[in-house]
């Protein structure tokens, strides 16, 4: 597993940079997924309410450091 301090502060440096994002409903640190199979490596994980929302348009890295970065698309509330 990657260092959870180094996760932690990818983390803070995406959510100050989308957390003003109008489509980004949260922020979440998991498990990477690989090949259908989730591994011990944490990643970033962006969410979002639109499933047309792309890492580009949100204009963030798709890693930082070693640390994966990705958007997926999860609504927490029924629109």
């Amino acid at each position: 597993m990657k260092n959870y301090f180094k996760v932690k502060e990818v983390f803070k440096t995406i959510q100050a940079q989308v957390i003003d994002y109008p489509n980004v409903t949260g922020i979440e640190i998991a498990s990477l997924k690989k090949d259908g199979v989730y591994t011990s490596d944490l990643c970033i994980r962006v969410l979002v309410n639109s499933e047309n929302v792309t890492i580009k348009d949100l204009n963030i890295p798709e890693s930082i450091d070693g640390i994966a970065i990705s958007v997926t698309y999860k609504t927490i509330f029924p629109q």
